[in-house]
């Protein structure tokens, strides 16, 4: 096939040696509109354009954290597209979308059901504006998520937690022990303890609390912490102690140390930070 889509000349072979299904296949793919992009008309048909337009029109809607992973999805899609020869929003039916799917041989069932209701929406957006008459991501089943039981940390474990902590040398040790601290006080996950700003934890008259809002409802809601861990809170650096505000916001990682061999010796294990907020939540 050799076309010119604006002022860009395509070329791509078919890698087919019958001449006739060689013709159908370009009388087909002229049909997904090829003569639209000779003519000017309708440029959102490609799989780049539609993707790039989905992504201007949700930029207001969405969150930043969301429309990255939307970013990655369409990176992904337009790799393949190219790699295959598709050019066209049309070219993408239902077996095209689910060897997509199937070359996904990195994501765990949770993620990949994640990217699979990321498409559907990607899909019917394109279907509500009239670009398809059906969305090929529809028939694409999540696959099944096993539920895992995060056992909480006992006190005995939380107990070697901050001796690890405080026995910690390296040049974040303080951020590292209020972190620990905080998330052992409030239950708060990694990702909301290490975004926490400074106007977050603040003092009345009766001590001191961390104020947020629940993400569904908007409600304020605020938990009592120790007067000395609000006091060390704000006397770390920056407005938010564990976010430098250079990382991707959204996914905060905090200022905890990578596996220590030593902490292990010393009785800390290297769990999963889950257990960490589980289990300050089972103490709250």
């Amino acid at each position: 096939m050799d076309w010119t889509q604006g002022s860009t000349r395509l070329q791509k072979s078919l890698s087919i040696r019958d001449w006739q299904a060689a013709q159908r296949r370009a009388r087909d793919m002229e049909a997904d509109g090829i003569d639209a992009y000779l003519t000017g008309d309708s440029g959102a048909l490609t799989v780049q354009k539609a993707t790039d337009d989905f992504e201007a029109d949700a930029k207001n809607i969405i969150q930043a954290s969301t429309l990255k992973l939307y970013k990655i999805l369409f990176a992904r899609l337009n790799t393949y597209c190219k790699q295959r020869g598709y050019v066209f929003l049309k070219q993408l039916g239902v077996v095209q979308i689910r060897e997509f799917r199937n070359s996904w041989t990195t994501y765990s069932p949770r993620t990949a059901g994640k990217h699979i209701e990321r498409l559907k929406r990607f899909f019917s957006w394109c279907v509500e504006n009239g670009w398809l008459e059906d969305s090929p991501a529809n028939p694409l089943k999540s696959p099944k998520v096993g539920e895992t039981d995060v056992v909480p940390f006992s006190e005995e474990e939380i107990d070697k937690i901050l001796k690890a902590c405080d026995a910690y040398a390296g040049p974040n040790r303080e951020r590292l022990v209020v972190l620990t601290k905080l998330m052992l006080a409030t239950g708060l996950a990694i990702g909301d303890a290490s975004m926490l700003s400074k106007d977050r934890v603040v003092k009345n008259g009766t001590g001191w609390y961390v104020e947020l809002r629940r993400a569904k409802t908007g409600t304020a809601v605020s938990c009592p912490i120790p007067n000395d861990l609000g006091k060390a809170f704000h006397a770390l650096e920056r407005d938010t102690p564990f976010w430098s505000g250079k990382a991707f916001a959204g996914r905060g990682t905090a200022c905890l140390p990578r596996r220590d061999p030593a902490g292990e010796q010393r009785g800390y294990r290297s769990e999963t930070l889950q257990q960490v907020d589980t289990g300050a939540a089972d103490r709250v």
